[in-house]
């Protein structure tokens, strides 16, 4: 599992037509929010359980924001985002 911070990642910004998408780039793969957190054991634990059912996911501390956990997407998904 990794803990990593906002200054770890580069983050991108997706134009969606209702919306735009944050995700963020590490290591030449690129990660969605799928939840937040107020403290850091709540988010470790909503990762390793992300982790145990075969998903890639990484805790992102920010401090305005608290934890979020943010999971790597596959190939298939960054097409579907593109498209």
């Amino acid at each position: 599992m990794l803990i990593l911070s906002r200054q770890d990642v580069e983050l991108l910004k997706m134009k969606q037509p209702q919306s735009q998408l944050v995700l963020f780039r590490y290591r030449r793969r690129v990660f969605r929010r799928t939840s937040q957190f107020g403290d850091i054991q709540a988010a470790i634990a909503a990762c390793r359980e992300g982790l145990d059912s075969g998903r890639f996911c990484v805790v992102l501390q920010d401090g305005f924001k608290g934890q979020e956990v943010w999971q790597a997407l596959g190939q298939d998904e960054l097409k579907a985002l593109k498209a």
